[in-house]
């Protein structure tokens, strides 16, 4: 499929009525209380899972010259690395998401975290302003065990994510 410039006006209006199915419109812009929820589950049952943040690298530039296809396309490639049912993705505001990961340690994490950065980049949006020359994704995660607070874990996972842009981006940082 092409993802040059035409191809966004296609995008955008494949999420406009992807936008009026039932379900799409509460996973693309999903309440982060839906997560909290997953994890009071996971504490709950003294699992550990991956809390994880995902920013879109220079996104803002694209984002004004193509609409919000891109942002569609992210959400359901993100969506499907929430493969469980108690996984969950949301989109925080702007080009930032959320993935929770239940049940998941870290030699999974880093698996599962490397295999949706590269995910992103296979898109093959384009993105004129970067080197790269298409859209790619910075990911901060964590993993939390039971007791341990999922607060701290965001701010963590956070901090994270702002680490690898400063490092070049298109990458991920795993802490736990």
């Amino acid at each position: 499929m092409s993802t040059d410039a035409s191809s966004y006006g296609h995008w955008a209006r494949l999420q406009r009525k992807a936008l009026a199915l039932p379900g799409f419109k509460s996973m693309y812009r999903q309440r982060i209380g839906d997560i909290e929820l997953t994890q009071e589950e996971a504490q709950k049952l003294g699992r550990i899972a991956a809390g994880t943040t995902l920013d879109l690298d220079h996104f803002k530039k694209l984002n004004d010259d193509y609409g919000d296809g891109a942002l569609a396309r992210v959400a359901l490639t993100l969506s499907q690395f929430a493969r469980r049912s108690l996984d969950m993705s949301a989109r925080l505001g702007g080009e930032e998401f959320a993935l929770l990961l239940y049940d998941c340690d870290a030699e999974n994490a880093r698996l599962r975290l490397a295999e949706l950065v590269k995910a992103v980049a296979d898109m093959k949006i384009e993105n004129r302003d970067v080197e790269r020359g298409v859209l790619t994704c910075s990911i901060g995660s964590t993993i939390v065990g039971p007791g341990e607070s999922f607060g701290t874990a965001y701010r963590l996972a956070d901090e994270l994510l702002y680490q690898i842009k400063n490092a070049g981006r298109s990458n991920f940082a795993l802490a736990g």
